[in-house]
């Protein structure tokens, strides 16, 4: 464990052990906090979700309702909030039944708890010693009022042979949007849910990104604005999460919804995180708002929004043990261990991954210089046969897709014969970095790390633009024989400080190539999990082998998104977009491609069956291996609950790019994913695409039973999350289009051949 982190206590969960079933012989008559109503659509100003009601209202109220999660065949954890009128600590006491009426109590070896106001109200209590595959009922009582009531279903024993039912999630964002999609899981069809596991962006940490969120109707207010990150400019200001009230006052707030707090209800969650809940495409402690033009490193931010997390969510962090679950310090980032696994009876083993928390920076940096040379011709010659077989043998020149050569002629600048070239690259580019944003002391310090070393000789000589004639003729670089490598911009990377080339838009063929020289020559780069999670990662694959279905939760999708763009060579000019085959985005698994590829291995060798979300899109991938037969190996990426769909953030994404922005590309890249998606022909490499839907939001539930796996999509078109429709439930379903895969379990328990109806 890292050491120097503080052990002081942020939230005491009480682990509490249940005892036999006796009869109630008072059932208490306290006022109800359940008189919540699904919110229609609001114009105007937010109410704080903790505000009072205009009244003077009860002595206690439970703004989020009740929620609980993590269930094992003996064990759960159980969550509220209790927040007092007058301010400070409640006492709350607990009761736990097996019917609805509170007759049936479970005897508590303590039942009286405390949610403490330095936990912002939260209290979280894990009851052990319960009966497996059995259904629970809970509620909690404070000053004469009570909460509304609960319930769980623990899991059945590893050796039950029963039918075992969940549903996923993923991305569910708040601002200016609706969870009509979860009206699929309040229907009385889905009530034999054992639980529900969310992938990921829970919440998102901004208030109005127009990128990607509304700004208009439900919005999301920092009390404590001046501990945000302010963002965007004058009329469109909006803000960052960044201090341990905004984290909380998101959950409040997302917590807030009622058809929300239905589900939490309902059903037990069992719940990982993907970057929203601390910031967009993060990785460790770092976001990645500004591209490099500030070092966005935050360990203390990334802190504030894990403890949030953790107040907010019914995690049982003592995974199967009983030991101390309180939150401390010391169990924040980096030492936190999110991941998890769970067995419910003969026919479901769950793994749930973290891919945010120790994943490696994104391979292009941000603040890359395109001319910086990544592998020189020598790395090339060597790493070529292992991607590219008989590439090899082809001349450096003449290694072309469609018009693009993959590579660049380059010079090293330390070469003492360059040193005027270099003082002037450097001069020239710190003044690029100064123009994108950075201060000039950051942009001395990316400008002294770009102009050194290996340099591509056509990048290197577009930084004299602009100088006088005869300087940029004495300044001018063309040997006779220059060598042949691969530069940040062969990879797609144009400018400085910019997401394009770097997390998205990426050249594959070059990128592929890198991947392959980085796994063997630094691998600490191509780390996605981290070492103690792949070593328990490991350990889990192997492990439960009599389990029939072994399912793997990843939050990021783990299907490859590519798009051949070299038709388009002569719509692409101006942008600076190489017309070629692109990795449409890197941040998630794509960025990893010889990691993935020992995972998926790793996968078919157990099995398993991947659900992934994060991409706000329907895909159902049926994996194949180099030589294009079956891996066995199959992924449900999941919709987005309320999110912008795949193909409207592409577009919003893409007009927010100044090299794109009102370009007739936007148009152009929308149809050809359009085409893609349908069609399932080049986009997505290494797959069997069976299904596709870049234009909904939903849900996914997932049947396992000894024979087969079944998982249904319910699918609502996008503009149906701008307005509240809870109301009206049996509309909404009525308007849900549906997919079901089925997948038979084969011989020797491996994977069958799945089917699309």
């Amino acid at each position: 464990m890292t050491k120097g982190y503080s052990r002081r206590e942020f939230l005491k969960t009480v682990v509490i052990t249940a005892g036999a079933v006796q009869a109630a012989s008072v059932v208490a008559a306290c006022g109800s906090d359940n008189n919540g109503t699904p919110d229609a659509p609001i114009d105007g100003p937010v109410p704080h979700p903790d505000a009072p009601a205009p009244d003077a209202g009860p002595a206690l109220r439970y703004p989020q309702s009740v929620a609980s999660g993590d269930p094992r065949p003996d064990s759960i954890v159980l969550w509220t909030r209790a927040v007092p009128a007058a301010g400070g600590d409640a006492t709350v006491t607990l009761q736990v039944a097996t019917d609805a009426n509170f007759t049936n109590l479970v005897t508590l070896s303590t039942s009286t708890l405390t949610a403490a106001a330095a936990a912002a109200n939260c209290l979280r209590a894990k009851i052990t010693g319960l009966t497996a595959a059995t259904t629970y009922f809970y509620r909690f009582t404070s000053l004469g009022v009570t909460s509304k009531t609960g319930r769980f279903r623990t899991a059945p024993a590893a050796t039950a042979d029963v039918q075992v039912r969940f549903a996923y999630l993923s991305c569910q964002d708040y601002t200016g949007r609706f969870y009509n999609t979860l009206v699929e899981l309040l229907d009385a069809s889905n009530d034999d849910l054992a639980f529900v596991a969310h992938l990921g962006d829970y919440i998102y940490e901004t208030t109005g990104d127009p990128r990607f969120q509304e700004n208009t109707g439900r919005k999301v207010v920092f009390t404590d604005q001046a501990g945000a990150i302010p963002m965007g400019s004058g009329a469109n200001t909006f803000y960052a999460a960044k201090s341990l009230s905004n984290y909380r006052e998101l959950y409040q707030t997302y917590r807030s919804d009622p058809i929300l707090q239905q589900v939490h209800e309902k059903f037990a969650f069992i719940n990982i995180w993907d970057d929203h809940e601390f910031s967009d495409d993060c990785w460790q402690d770092v976001g990645t708002y500004f591209n490099g033009v500030v070092d966005e490193t935050d360990m203390q931010r990334r802190r504030n929004a894990e403890q949030a997390f953790f107040e907010f969510t019914p995690v049982a962090l003592d995974a199967e043990g009983v030991g101390a679950l309180s939150l401390t310090g010391d169990q924040l980032w980096p030492n936190e261990a999110l991941y998890r696994d769970f067995r419910f009876g003969k026919h479901l083993h769950l793994i749930m991954t973290d891919f945010r928390s120790h994943r490696a920076d994104h391979p292009i940096p941000e603040s890359s210089w395109p001319g910086n040379v990544v592998m020189d011709e020598a790395a090339v010659t060597d790493t070529l046969p292992a991607l590219y077989g008989d590439l090899a043998q082809a001349t450096f020149d003449s290694w072309t897709q469609g018009d693009v050569p993959l590579l660049k002629t380059y010079v090293n600048l330390d070469d003492a014969m360059y040193a005027s070239q270099k003082t002037t690259a450097k001069a020239q580019l710190t003044a690029k970095y100064v123009a994108a944003g950075c201060t000039a002391t950051r942009a001395d310090e990316l400008a002294t790390a770009a102009a050194q070393g290996n340099v591509g000789i056509a990048a290197l000589n577009a930084l004299w633009t602009g100088l006088p004639a005869d300087q940029i003729t004495a300044l001018t670089v063309a040997p006779a024989s220059p060598s042949h490598g691969i530069s940040y911009g062969t990879m797609g990377k144009f400018g400085v400080c910019t997401l394009l080339g770097a997390r998205y838009l990426v050249v594959k063929p070059t990128y592929d190539l890198w991947a392959v020289y980085r796994k063997a020559n630094a691998p600490a780069t191509e780390e996605a999990y981290g070492t103690a999670q792949d070593t328990w990662l490991d350990g889990r694959l192997a492990a439960e082998p009599d389990a029939t279905w072994k399912v793997f939760a990843s939050s990021t999708s783990q299907t490859s998104f590519i798009v051949d763009l070299s038709p388009f060579a002569s719509v692409l000019g101006p942008t600076g977009i190489p017309p070629t085959q692109l990795y449409l985005d890197c941040d998630g698994w794509d960025g990893f491609p010889e990691l993935r590829k020992e995972l998926h291995a790793k996968l078919a060798a157990a099995n398993a069956v991947i659900i992934s979300g994060d991409v706000h899109a329907s895909f159902i991938a049926d994996f194949l291996d180099e030589q294009s037969a079956r891996l066995g190996l199959i992924e449900m990426t999941g919709p987005a609950v309320s999110s912008e769909v795949f193909q409207e953030e592409l577009r919003d994404t893409a007009n927010q790019v100044p090299a794109l922005s009102g370009s007739p590309i936007v148009g152009t890249l929308i149809t050809i994913l359009d085409d893609l998606l349908k069609t399932g022909s080049t986009m997505f490499a290494s797959t069997n695409m069976m299904y596709a839907n870049s234009a909904a939001n939903g849900v996914v539930t997932v049947t396992v039973n000894g024979t087969t796996l079944v998982g249904q999509y319910a699918l609502l078109g996008f503009m149906e999350a701008l307005t509240d429709g809870t109301a009206s439930p049996s509309t909404l379903r009525a308007l849900m289009t549906r997919k079901t895969l089925t997948i038979p379990k084969g011989g020797g328990n491996k994977n069958g051949t799945p089917t699309l109806t």
